[in-house]
């Protein structure tokens, strides 16, 4: 909000003591005390402002230029413009706009402004001069893009619209642009109605310039295609499901958080799905991959914040900031906001997300500060607190939901697009595998059909780690039988597990037939034990 504490005493003095055709700082109390303004002791400027506020109350004299406190210092400055006195129109009219320079400048200035408008301290008038203005896309918010650019803004809100052809390198430092999407016209106009500014909506449309985070809309331009035919170049053994990875571009683009969880069958290669995708828009939009991508392993002793955002040591002396394992992240995605960066938490569901992501849970609320410490200077180079959570950064989590881990927290889905993963297409990846025997490409999809429905099933790494075995064995002159029963037993059958529901008599008869067909007589001694178990225990434990 502005007050008159935030101008210079001389500019305050013109603003509103201009009565003749000079004014000076020295006279500045004469001046008062003329208009029976006394200072009872108080600066200047405090008997300033206390008479503003009296003399907006209570005069309808022709010395009172505005109408309330708040509008004082545009109106007065309107009036003034007009009459200025000699010896400062230069100074006060003619001074050159000082740009901000930094981001942090950046989001201070969108937070003062907002406030501003809803303490009534900018006129409706000074808005509805501007034609170029800078959407926000979270808030769905309008500034005058000027003010959010030039420092100490409040001085010159009432400046004509300054051109912005010598801001290219800010603009771009911002990381805005231009934009033409025709769905901020109509946000635009009910901006206006909102805030009482319809006389903009009377100007003629092609006057309206919107400038946005060109970072938000850089995910839909690239085409799906693109990224998935880069993964292959990555990983040419993988088999690729583009409507998956589809899933995710939009489940990305499309959430305000920018926040994915992906769950479902282990080895199925979540991780490194999200790890390439990473990589393949980052190398499209020639960035660097090493700078802007980071995977965190959770670990089961992340009980507080303080692994991921770092700590203040209180014990060394002076103190010292521990960096946590995201904090240097953080800081660079803050200070390059046009630029994307992904995040990967691996195992999210290890420890309980609500616990250590307490602090991105509450700015994804309600886009309260990030805060590292509570000291006013920064700490071993670190800040006190982000204005907001950096927007730039597509975070993705991966859960498997084995003994020990933690169902999601609702706080946690609310805030997350859940997608699930529980296929592979086996027939593909085993297609691209040269010199396998012939057996192996019919028993293995059979034994995944077999076991797909009891969410026993296999994934890609379970694949790798059998066919790499069996390849070495034929090298050695191991019978193929003897290997496909011996790698299944050590890879597939231990997974195998769960109750009478789900273990009927129906899928072990299956399971011995399958054995019995590829002569696997290792797997068909632990298939009888396991039916076993189930019915004298009601359930199967492969260790028992």
């Amino acid at each position: 909000m502005t007050t008159f504490d935030s101008l210079p005493l001389w500019k305050a003095a013109y603003c509103v003591l201009y009565q003749r055709d000079s004014l000076h700082i020295s006279r500045l109390l004469e001046q008062m005390e003329s208009l029976g303004w006394q200072s009872s002791g108080k600066t200047p400027v405090q008997t300033l402002r206390s008479e503003l506020r009296r003399y907006s109350e209570n005069s309808n004299t022709e010395k009172v230029y505005f109408q309330n406190l708040g509008q004082a210092t545009w109106k007065l400055t309107d009036w003034g413009k007009a009459n200025p006195p000699l010896e400062v129109k230069d100074l006060l009219f003619s001074q050159d706009v000082e740009w901000i320079e930094s981001f942090d400048e950046f989001v201070e200035n969108q937070r003062l402004i907002f406030q501003a408008r809803l303490s009534d301290s900018i006129s409706i008038e000074t808005i509805e001069q501007h034609r170029i203005f800078f959407y926000d896309s979270q808030k769905h918010d309008f500034f005058p893009l000027q003010w959010v650019l030039t420092r100490n803004w409040v001085l010159q809100t009432s400046f004509e619209e300054k051109p912005l052809t010598t801001l290219g390198p800010l603009l771009a430092s911002l990381g805005l642009e231009v934009s033409n999407d025709p769905i901020l016209e109509t946000r635009f106009a009910q901006w206006c109605r909102e805030w009482n500014c319809e006389r903009l909506l009377n100007a003629d449309s092609s006057d309206i310039v919107f400038y946005k985070e060109s970072v938000f809309t850089e995910l839909l331009e690239i085409e799906c295609s693109d990224v998935v035919e880069r993964i292959r170049q990555r990983r040419p053994s993988w088999s690729i499901d583009e409507a998956v990875v589809q899933r995710i571009h939009l489940a990305w683009e499309t959430s305000e958080n920018r926040f994915i969880l992906l769950s479902g069958l282990t080895g199925v290669g979540k991780s490194n799905l999200v790890w390439d995708y990473a990589e393949a828009v980052l190398t499209l939009h020639g960035l660097s991959v090493q700078k802007h991508r980071l995977m965190v392993p959770i670990q089961t002793n992340f009980r507080d914040p303080a692994p991921l955002f770092g700590y203040v040591n209180t014990f060394a002396s002076p103190p010292v900031f521990v960096r946590g394992l995201l904090t240097g992240f953080l800081l660079e995605a803050h200070n390059n906001p046009h630029l994307p960066y992904f995040l990967l938490l691996d195992e999210t569901n290890l420890s309980k997300m609500e616990h250590y992501l307490a602090p991105l849970i509450s700015t994804f609320e309600v886009g309260s500060p990030l805060v590292f410490h509570q000291q006013l200077e920064p700490i071993s180079g670190i800040p006190n607190h982000l204005p907001e959570w950096p927007r730039n950064i597509w975070i993705a989590g991966t859960m498997n939901f084995e003994a020990g881990a933690h169902l999601p927290a609702d706080k946690i889905l609310d805030r997350a697009h859940s997608i699930e993963l529980w296929d592979i297409n086996i027939h593909d990846w085993l297609a691209q595998k040269k010199n396998l025997p012939e057996v192996l490409l019919v028993s293995l999809p059979e034994l995944y059909q077999l076991l797909r429905p009891l969410y026993c099933h296999f994934g890609y790494r379970t694949l790798q780690a059998m066919a790499g075995y069996i390849q070495t064995g034929l090298v050695m002159s191991v019978d193929v039988h003897q290997l496909l029963d011996e790698v299944v037993l050590s890879k597939v059958f231990p997974k195998i597990k769960g109750d009478r529901t789900l273990l009927t008599t129906d899928v072990f008869d299956r399971l011995e037939e399958w054995c019995q067909r590829y002569d696997a007589p290792l797997c068909m001694a632990k298939a009888v034990r396991l039916r076993s178990q189930v019915q004298n225990f009601g359930m199967v434990r492969y260790w028992h």
